[in-house]
């Protein structure tokens, strides 16, 4: 998955007045992708999950791993979005 792929999901969101984006990719999602998803969860409400094939072939074999794939990813970008006081 690519930075473009990300980009055009994140310019939807103004459209579906969206909070979260989950994005899912049989591949590998790309450091840049990657950096640019932190990027906008650092700047705006948005919080991006991001399930890659690593993750698709433990959720294969055990299901409920998506779960720990979502909580992984919630916690990265609560850390993102703390507060400094």
């Amino acid at each position: 998955m690519s930075l473009d792929d990300v980009a055009k999901e994140v310019g939807l969101t103004h459209f579906l007045k969206s909070n979260v984006i989950v994005v899912i990719s049989a591949g590998e999602i790309g450091a840049e992708a990657r950096r640019y998803a932190n990027k906008i969860m650092t700047d705006s409400n948005l919080s991006i999950v991001m399930v890659d094939r690593r993750d698709l072939d433990v959720i294969r074999n055990k299901p409920a791993h998506i779960v720990d794939a979502f909580n992984r990813e919630a916690s990265h970008a609560m850390t993102l979005k703390k507060l400094e006081i």
